[in-house]
């Protein structure tokens, strides 16, 4: 990550809140909606706000504007968006779909479909339990002389902590290589081997949040009137790292993109890359025509359906590692038990 980058992160964290982005946001949309010029948004902004934040943001807007460009050309640079937001806003102007993807952005802030936030978060006190439990076990070995009184065998506690003692190094090590693997196989499996994953479930997480964020733009792109192939042209330059290795769904955008250059439809190229036999059977039920308005609400469908998918899911894996807590608790539990009773004891 660049110097560039963190400092755009502390701004957005700091001073252009995303609370204050989203009000903001939320504000051009409705006078967007109202029919007002995005040139007289900016204006009205600049003459009744007070705030320095603020101020700076429509004067930047409205030089963009003055020399031609989109109003949010310098937003990234600027530091107010990331680089997908700041594209999300240009590509919004450019193709009359401003409004869809500003409720799509702000819909975006409000839903939380991240393993971190659902399963980690929402676990926290079953998980630092846990360690805490461990970290009790490993300590609990420095005691074990004066807690026997140098008779007896020791309790399974003061076995386990032994084993912590002697192999938690290996432990985080070996912990560290698994996630390794699966954070690059998640990003560097592609074809057939990909679709054997999610069927074991994997990746599907992170596919059918990647999806339903596809779907979504494309039905606020199709919903302005854009074109199948130019929707799939911006959607790419969004989805992708901008000069860096392309992921998963990037890549299959890119591939996508290829095929119909090619002389596939629209849809044949998304199946032969992108979408699943289910996915693809149900956007072609329901847009028969493969109309803009069609394609706008059967993606928005398919979005709606893989954001339950990432749900449950998530649902599902939250619950396991709730479970798996609570077993290793109860596990860890148990010996130190045998030691505060003195079932272990020779005296």
């Amino acid at each position: 990550m660049s110097n560039i980058d963190i400092r755009g992160g502390l701004y957005r964290m700091i001073v252009f809140r995303s609370s204050l982005r989203r009000l903001v946001l939320d504000s051009i949309k409705l006078q967007i909606d109202a029919g007002i010029p995005i040139v007289d948004v900016f204006k009205a902004l600049k003459a009744t706000t007070d705030d320095h934040t603020l101020k700076r943001l429509a004067d930047i807007s409205l030089s963009s504007t003055q020399v031609g460009q989109p109003f949010a050309a310098r937003y990234h640079s600027e530091r107010f968006f990331t680089a997908r937001d700041a594209g999300l806003l240009v590509a919004g102007e450019q193709h009359n779909a401003l409004s869809a993807l500003i409720r799509l952005m702000s819909h975006s802030d409000e839903d939380d479909q991240s393993f971190w936030g659902v399963v980690v978060m929402s676990n926290a006190q079953w998980i630092l339990g846990f360690l805490a439990l461990i970290a009790m076990t490993m300590y609990g070995v420095t005691y074990e002389r004066l807690m026997t009184v140098g008779r007896g065998e020791p309790a399974q506690f003061f076995q386990l902590g032994h084993w912590f003692n002697e192999n938690i190094g290996l432990l985080f090590v070996y912990l560290a290589g698994l996630v390794g693997v699966y954070l690059s196989a998640r990003y560097r499996m592609r074809g057939q081997p990909r679709l054997f994953a999610n069927q074991l479930g994997l990746f599907t997480v992170y596919d059918s949040k990647g999806l339903a964020e596809l779907c979504d733009l494309l039905a606020a792109l199709f919903s302005g009137g854009t074109a199948h192939r130019v929707a799939l042209e911006i959607v790419y330059d969004v989805f992708s790292d901008r000069g860096q290795k392309r992921d998963f769904l990037s890549e299959a955008i890119y591939s996508s993109l290829q095929s119909m250059r090619q002389g596939r439809t629209f849809l044949e190229a998304l199946g032969e890359h992108v979408l699943d036999r289910a996915s693809l059977t149900q956007l072609t039920l329901q847009a028969p025509r493969q109309t803009g308005d069609e394609f706008a609400r059967a993606f928005r469908s398919l979005g709606v359906l893989a954001r339950y998918n990432t749900a449950q899911t998530l649902k599902v894996t939250s619950a396991v590692v709730a479970t798996a807590c609570a077993l290793g608790l109860f596990g860890l539990l148990l010996p130190l038990i045998e030691v505060v009773m003195g079932t272990n004891l020779d005296l």
